[in-house]
């Protein structure tokens, strides 16, 4: 909505372009919240983080010569 305001009539076209889509979510942001407080919702904690993978011996690398092994 405001870079739509800077230009010439952008006022007048912010308005019409923006402000019903606007007004809707921030009513369907109060719905929420009310419904939030009337429920007594709470936050979750963050669910822990699962323990490091425990470090595995690197294999040995292949040979990188051509020549096939005999």
């Amino acid at each position: 909505m405001q870079k739509a305001e800077t230009g010439t009539g952008g006022a007048v076209v912010s308005e019409l372009a923006y402000r019903n889509d606007y007004v809707a979510v921030r009513g369907q942001a109060q719905l929420a919240e009310d419904a939030w407080r009337r429920n007594r919702c709470r936050e979750s904690p963050p669910e822990e983080p699962p323990p490091p993978a425990s470090p595995v011996a690197a294999a040995k690398p292949a040979a990188k010569s051509g020549k096939a092994a005999r």
